[in-house]
């Protein structure tokens, strides 16, 4: 009875909110030691105190036995007890602090939102810069927040789950959903201050900062090459140079080694090749071409000559 959806929760997307998540997914989170243990008999408000307490990092399925995250194990449970929006609300927006929850409630309104709501709830937190622990599938790595938004925005997976179908901001705009396209943070600056920050975050290893920086010079007609992380152009060209270098060394090498097996294997023929010859081949080739004339007949002089000569004795006078 535990795995089951609160009977007051409303469909979404036409089903079950727990379907969004993949059946085997849900199914490795229902035997999980932790969802047995911590997700049982939960509130939204328990939800609120466990997540702050509990969550220390994001992610989907870890290691060879796919087991799933603390994370993803309170995605579903929020899908199962299906909290009130000014909850979820107040876990994007109100709890600054909480990092983790506000990427939880991030993520559970990217499954259940509708396209508007999305935009007007996660485009805020592009502003938020701030680094989150990702446990990936066989190792560990940091992203930020804004980053992990800009993922829920833009791709079709996330931490392993397949994400609702989104429409573009501009369609949405079109069709009267959204008043006023979105402004940039960086509108107001000037060229030289955009470029410092991108420039700073990027080397802080924001995804959608360097992403952004080369949209920004693809407008304005600047090179790719000077992006922020980028290489020089000179590195670039000593880095093929050498890569030139190793290739044509190595098929150089496999050349000379190729050659030499081909001179071993010639040597070989040459100085075994008389060894695996044997008489008996001569003998029954020139038997095999003699011809049948000069076969002498049974019982002939010539015929008991050969069978004498084959025992060592004189021919017949």
């Amino acid at each position: 009875m535990s795995n089951l959806t609160d009977p007051l929760a409303r469909p979404v997307h036409g089903t079950d909110p727990q379907n969004i998540i993949e059946y085997i997914t849900r199914q490795k989170i229902y035997d999980s030691q932790f969802w047995k243990e911590e997700c049982f008999g939960l509130s939204a408000a328990d939800v609120t105190e466990k997540a702050a307490r509990r969550i220390d990092t994001i992610g989907g399925s870890y290691g060879p036995m796919v087991k799933p995250t603390r994370f993803l194990s309170f995605v579903l449970k929020i899908l199962q007890i299906q909290p009130e929006d000014e909850i979820v609300e107040e876990w994007i927006h109100t709890n600054e602090d909480l990092k983790y929850v506000r990427a939880l409630g991030a993520f559970y309104i990217r499954l259940t939102g509708r396209p508007h709501q999305i935009y007007t709830w996660l485009e805020p937190l592009l502003t938020d810069s701030r680094k989150l622990r990702c446990r990936e599938a066989t190792s560990w790595s940091i992203i930020h927040m804004d980053g992990f938004v800009y993922d829920l925005l833009t791709k079709d997976r996330v931490l392993g789950i397949a994400l609702p179908r989104l429409p573009s901001r501009i369609a949405l705009e079109e069709a009267g959903y959204l008043d006023e396209p979105r402004e940039s943070p960086l509108g107001n600056l000037s060229l030289e201050e955009a470029e410092n920050m991108l420039e700073k975050m990027a080397n802080d290893g924001c995804a959608a900062a360097i992403e952004a920086g080369s949209l920004r010079r693809q407008r304005l007609g600047i090179e790719c090459s000077k992006d922020p992380g980028a290489r020089n152009n000179e590195d670039i060209i000593k880095h093929d140079i050498i890569s030139d270098r190793e290739d044509d060394l190595s098929e150089n090498v496999e050349l000379s080694s190729n050659n030499d097996k081909q001179k071993r294997k010639r040597k070989k023929k040459q100085k075994f090749g008389s060894l695996f010859k044997s008489s008996k081949s001569k003998t029954d080739v020139s038997s095999v071409t003699k011809e049948p004339s000069s076969i002498p007949k049974e019982g002939s002089d010539e015929y008991w000559n050969e069978e004498r000569a084959k025992l060592g004795l004189k021919p017949l006078k």
